[in-house]
């Protein structure tokens, strides 16, 4: 697997990890370290977000279960100001206006405090998504500055899952000119229960642009995802807006299959495919994972930071 694909797989787990209420918060040093919020509306449905950091800028467009990135690397927030072009996709060219008196809040679970102040940004925002799935064209558009103090969060500890406790199962293959991964992680949740989640996601780069896009379901009944054990063999019936089927089969020692009729509409992309044979496939039952060689490899590191 490229290591696009791995890197996904990695994503995907560590978010289904902060989700959990045992997730564990990385510690800080709380160095004096700035970023930028704002907030528009794009056409469509959708809702659009501008994070701005020192070395890097976010921008995700979100309606639903669907998810559109863009993340562009050595370019951010300066001073006041965001400047960035996102190839193919828009700029961003703002100065911040504030409108209110700074105040200090205090940071979830950490020892520390940052100054936030509100206000406006004044410039343009252009925004047109792939195949007309969102557009954006902004000249004030509202947000904020926060300015993180000196402290520490402080490292909680993670609950380790038992064998029977996590389960996964990840296919990905190369399309065009980029990776497409679908996961399912039955993970644990509360003391009492777990949750169920399919995601499928398309990761692609553009130059300086890191594009990623995704939807994700949450499973409607446990049979939604079947491994057996060991895990030779497994099926996944998603709920909407996933599609059909597929199933995972041992076929030789070192031979996996993955068929089915498994699709998603992926906005700006249009409907994929996610089983055939160009998939590379893995599951995992607690630590004991069997599939493609390297995609086990990558679900096992999966399931040490779940377990």
């Amino acid at each position: 697997m490229k290591p696009i694909g791995r890197v996904l797989v990695l994503l995907c787990v560590a978010l289904a990890v902060l989700l959990s209420p045992a997730g564990a918060a990385a510690s800080s040093s709380g160095s004096e370290d700035g970023s930028a919020k704002a907030h528009l509306v794009g056409t469509h449905g959708y809702r659009i977000t501008i994070d701005a950091f020192s070395e890097d800028l976010i921008v995700t467009a979100r309606k639903g279960s669907a998810s559109v990135s863009y993340v562009l690397f050595n370019s951010g927030l300066k001073g006041e100001r965001i400047h960035a072009r996102l190839p193919g996709v828009g700029r961003i060219f703002l100065k911040f206006h504030e409108h209110r008196l700074p105040h200090g809040q205090s940071v979830k679970g950490c020892r520390k405090s940052e100054t936030v102040r509100k206000g406006v940004f004044v410039g343009t925002v252009k925004i047109e998504g792939e195949r007309g799935y969102t557009s954006a064209v902004s000249h004030h558009v509202r947000g904020e500055i926060a300015q993180e103090g000196h402290g520490r969060c402080d490292r909680r500890p993670t609950a380790r899952a038992s064998d029977a406790g996590s389960r996964l199962l990840s296919a990905s293959t190369s399309s065009g000119n980029g990776r497409l991964i679908f996961n399912a992680l039955d993970f644990p949740w509360t003391k009492s229960g777990s949750k169920l989640v399919f995601g499928a996601t398309f990761v692609r780069a553009r130059g300086r642009l890191f594009i990623t896009t995704s939807r994700s379901a949450l499973a409607k009944h446990p049979t939604d995802l079947e491994i057996a054990a060991p895990p030779r063999s497994a099926s996944v019936t998603p709920p909407a807006p996933f599609t059909g089927s597929a199933t995972f089969q041992q076929e030789a020692a070192d031979q996996f299959g993955w068929t089915g009729d498994l699709a998603v509409e992926l906005p700006g992309v249009g409907e994929v495919s996610l089983a055939g044979p160009k998939f590379e496939t893995a599951v995992c039952v607690g630590h004991k994972c069997r599939g493609d060689k390297e995609e086990v490899e990558a679900d096992s590191i999966a399931v040490e930071i779940l377990g």
